[in-house]
C-alpha cells in the first residue's frame, strides 16, 4: 500500500512526541489529536479494558463528540457510516483500540496502510508508558519520588542487568545519554555505583508492589 513521505513524515513526529511520555493517561490526548490530523475523520475514540469489570479507560476527540454510554458498546453504537478501528497489543488480557469514524465517504487504502504502519510504534510507546509509570509508583512509596519516569525506566533496566549500551538500544537513546540519566540518578539518591542503586532500587520495588495493581471505574474523560 502507498504512504506518501510526508504523510509519513507527519507519523513519526507523532510517534517521536510520545518519546518522553511518563504517563500513560496522557496517551490518548496525543495520539487521537495526532491521528484526526493524518486521517479526515468526525470523531476519534479510545477505549481500554482491564480484565476485570469497571477497569475502563476511555476518551473521544474532538472531547464530548460522544454519548459516554456508546463505550460499553465498543464502538458498535458510535453513529458513523464508515469506521476503521485498529487494536493495540498489550500484555495480559487488557484491550486496548481506537477507532475513527466519518459519516462521508469510506476510508481509503493509504488510511488502512498509515494505521497499519502506526499500530506497532503506538503500541510500544503505550507500554513504555506504562513502564514508566509503575516504575515511577514503586520509587516513589519509598522516597525516590524525585527520579523523573525516564529515569526510573532506566534504574529498572540496570537492576534487570542491561549494560548501557543495551538500555540505549531499548530506549532509542545514545549510551552516553544513558550514563549521563545515571549520573543523575546516583545523585538523587545519593550513591556512587550501579550496584548500590540497583539495591535501592530493588528495595522499593518490594515496598511498592502494594500500589502498582490500582484502577480507575470506568469514567469518561481521557485515558
Amino acid at each position: 500500500m502507498y504512504v506518501s513521505m510526508e504523510t509519513l513524515r507527519r507519523a513519526v513526529l507523532l510517534v517521536d512526541s510520545l518519546a518522553d511520555l511518563d504517563d500513560p493517561a496522557g496517551f490518548a490526548g496525543i495520539v487521537l489529536p495526532g491521528l484526526a490530523a493524518l486521517v479526515i475523520c468526525d470523531v476519534l475514540s479510545y477505549i481500554e479494558i482491564g480484565p476485570a469489570p469497571g477497569q475502563t479507560r476511555c476518551a473521544d476527540y474532538p472531547a464530548g463528540a460522544l454519548d459516554p454510554g456508546i463505550y460499553a458498546g465498543l464502538f458498535r453504537a458510535i453513529p458513523a457510516e464508515h469506521q476503521i478501528a485498529i487494536s493495540l497489543p498489550c500484555a495480559g488480557r487488557q484491550v486496548t483500540g481506537i477507532a475513527l469514524s466519518r459519516a462521508r465517504h469510506d476510508f481509503s487504502a493509504e488510511d488502512r496502510a498509515l494505521l497499519s504502519v502506526l499500530r506497532a510504534p503506538l503500541a510500544a510507546a503505550l507500554l513504555r508508558a506504562r513502564g514508566r509509570h509503575q516504575a515511577a509508583q514503586a520509587m516513589s512509596c519509598g522516597g525516590l519520588a524525585d527520579l523523573t519516569g525516564r529515569e526510573a525506566e532506566i534504574l529498572r533496566l540496570v537492576a534487570m542487568g542491561r549494560t548501557n549500551t543495551a538500555i540505549a538500544h531499548a530506549l532509542a537513546v545514545s549510551p552516553r545519554t544513558v550514563a549521563k540519566h545515571l549520573e543523575h540518578i546516583y545523585r538523587k539518591l545519593g550513591v556512587s555505583s550501579r550496584a548500590a542503586a540497583v539495591s535501592a532500587e530493588s528495595r522499593q520495588r518490594l515496598a511498592g508492589t502494594r500500589t502498582m495493581n490500582g484502577w480507575p471505574t470506568a469514567a469518561r474523560g481521557p485515558a
